[in-house]
């Protein structure tokens, strides 16, 4: 909430006020700075928190975070550009920013889940060994974290 308030006033303001919101260049600068900074920060306190929570050692937390900072980012970068090329643009009424991104969370979470869980049965309901696994079929790390990926 607070994050679009800053991209559509004073981030809009600073690349030349209300004028400018709808240029190509102006929304390409919003997702940028979303897919980078914003992102960057919320993946990490959510690698952060789930290590805390999970009450792993501190130098193993930090550890997973640094490993799974970049193939988060990597992985939100094929779904949220998307969502922010709407987020971003004229086409969304200020008002229905916010629940444009809450529907769009739920969508991007849905679809790490079934990543996250999709495995097939063998046997008498085991989950194949990585070594079981095709190449395609092994999880990729930003996806077993289940990061957050950018809002």
């Amino acid at each position: 909430h607070y994050w679009i308030q800053f991209l559509e006033g004073p981030f809009t303001n600073f690349l030349g006020g209300p004028g400018v919101a709808s240029e190509w260049w102006a929304v390409a600068g919003k997702i940028a700075l979303d897919q980078t900074v914003f992102s960057a920060v919320l993946n990490t306190l959510y690698a952060l928190l789930i290590g805390a929570m999970a009450a792993k050692p501190a130098g193993e937390v930090l550890r997973r975070t640094r490993e799974t900072l970049l193939p988060a980012m990597l992985s939100s970068w094929r779904f949220w550009p998307f969502v922010h090329l709407i987020t971003y643009s004229p086409i969304m009424p200020i008002e229905f920013k916010v629940l444009w991104n809450d529907i769009a969370e739920i969508v991007w979470v849905a679809i790490l889940s079934v990543i996250a869980n999709d495995e097939k049965v063998t046997g008498q309901g085991e989950a194949p060994s990585e070594e079981q696994r095709s190449p395609a079929e092994q999880p990729k790390m930003a996806d077993e974290l289940i990061a957050v990926g950018g809002n």
